[in-house]
């Protein structure tokens, strides 16, 4: 039987913010439910402080498969309130990474990953897009 994996989700949403809860649900529906969470706090807007979190937590090996959600998106680019892109890839430990392509949260990690992608899709006029467009996203990755 497959293992589920844990998804690790790295954001700077804030410590008791309800959009981690908004978040796992969305996943979980997206996924299904016997997903297991763990949560990392990244500074707010700190892509610098998300990629460190990134290369800590994505660059060790882990027992069971693991995923990485990624999020810490100011929109300082992109059109009007659109966002950074997203990107997919894995590390050549194996642990795949799913992540708004903003400042520096790839800083750390780019000697260790192979075959980054710009994922294209569906994106709904919601501005929290973690919540809202990537679960889907993570869902067709997993399958």
């Amino acid at each position: 039987m497959a293992v589920n994996p844990t998804i690790h989700i790295i954001a700077d949403y804030g410590c008791g913010d309800p959009a981690w809860v908004e978040v796992e649900e969305a996943i979980g529906e997206a996924c299904g439910p016997h997903l297991r969470f763990k949560r990392t706090y990244a500074h707010p807007k700190s892509t610098l402080n998300t990629g460190f979190w990134l290369a800590q937590h994505g660059l060790t090996p882990h027992r069971e498969p693991r995923v990485f959600y990624v999020n810490t998106a100011p929109r300082l680019c992109g059109e009007g309130n659109a966002g950074e892109p997203l990107v997919y890839f894995r590390f050549r430990n194996g642990n795949q990474v799913l992540a708004a392509l903003s400042g520096y949260t790839l800083s750390f990690v780019t000697d260790h990953l192979d075959n980054l992608h710009l994922v294209t899709y569906h994106r709904s006029a919601s501005p929290f897009r973690s919540r809202d467009d990537f679960p889907a996203v993570l869902a067709a990755l997993l399958r």
